[in-house]
């Protein structure tokens, strides 16, 4: 979008009284400027072009990052292959997998403020045995580790041939773990101010549970020693809006709005609150589902 307030294309420049950016936060891959000084033989990949281990090196692999992706794809590789894998956590805010027979996400939505998506994933007794529900859940970090995922520290950097981590590991986990506490509260918080009636039967999926005894802390490991010959990079993305020609946006490049509304008349963003770093109505983000409901605002702002 011009400075003239057109939009240009492949098929000619348009014009609108209202234009509504929906492109997401999630469309770049963001990696480490340290990833330049790593060795050319290792192979680096980041979460969003893996696709299955037959695209890793031979030797061992280091995956960065521990949120969803990270997990699930440092236990698939353990899993299905016999190479050594090293899981690196920084920051990690743990939300409950299922919590009074519903799904975690559903709860991170009401949460958040964004209640139009009323429909919640609610598990009974037979889901215990559908693989497609179970083997999905199971991907956490207790899954890993007793699949043999050896947790690590926040990755720090590369230096004389190693990978250098902070000593933070079972810090970073007792952290995550009073999150998760606290969320759990937040739920139970709701439930009561809404008066939802709860299903009393008690489902238990078994899932994993991190054995913290098992865990230690480690500050180096060298390439030679450790094979590693593949790094997965699970670092999350960031937006690209450079085609987007309006001081709209703040030095990180996001872009300045409230509730979707920007300083140019007619000019939104959809789904800006996907990410928990913007002003949302609580500390917890906003789940999936409150896309829908975050279009309508926008909408409902438009057609006033």
């Amino acid at each position: 979008m011009s400075n003239s307030g057109y939009i240009k294309t492949d098929k000619g420049n348009f014009t609108a009284n209202n234009v509504i950016i929906s492109v997401g936060l999630f469309n770049n891959k963001k990696i480490p400027l340290v990833s330049k000084k790593i060795p050319k033989s290792i192979n680096q990949i980041h979460s969003m072009e893996y696709k299955n281990s037959s695209q890793l090196n031979d030797g061992n692999v280091l995956v960065v990052g521990a949120g969803r992706s990270g997990t699930q794809i440092a236990y698939e590789i353990k899993k299905n292959t016999n190479k050594k894998v090293w899981l690196s956590l920084g920051t990690l805010n743990l939300i409950p997998t299922i919590y009074k027979q519903i799904n975690g996400v559903y709860w991170l939505n009401m949460l958040s403020g964004y209640d139009h998506y009323n429909n919640p994933i609610v598990y009974s007794l037979e889901d215990t045995y559908n693989s497609n529900i179970v083997d999905k859940m199971v991907q956490n970090l207790g899954g890993c580790v007793s699949n043999g995922v050896e947790l690590i520290g926040r990755f720090k950097g590369y230096s004389n041939n190693s990978f250098e981590f902070e000593e933070n590991l079972i810090k970073t986990i007792e952290s995550a773990n009073e999150y998760l506490s606290k969320f759990e509260k937040e739920i139970d918080k709701y439930i009561e101010k809404e008066n939802l009636k709860m299903s009393k039967d008690q489902i238990n999926f078994n899932l994993p549970v991190l054995n913290m005894s098992s865990l230690k802390e480690e500050k180096i490991l060298e390439i030679n020693t450790s094979n590693i010959k593949t790094i997965i990079w699970c670092t999350g993305f960031k937006p690209d809006y450079s085609w987007i020609n309006l001081d709209v946006f703040n030095d990180d490049g996001y872009p300045i709005s409230s509730n979707g509304k920007t300083s140019v008349n007619g000019l939104y963003f959809s789904a800006l609150s996907l990410d928990p770093n913007f002003s949302n109505s609580s500390g917890f983000g906003v789940g999936l589902f409150g896309v829908d409901e975050d279009a309508r605002r926008i909408v409902s702002d438009i057609i006033v």
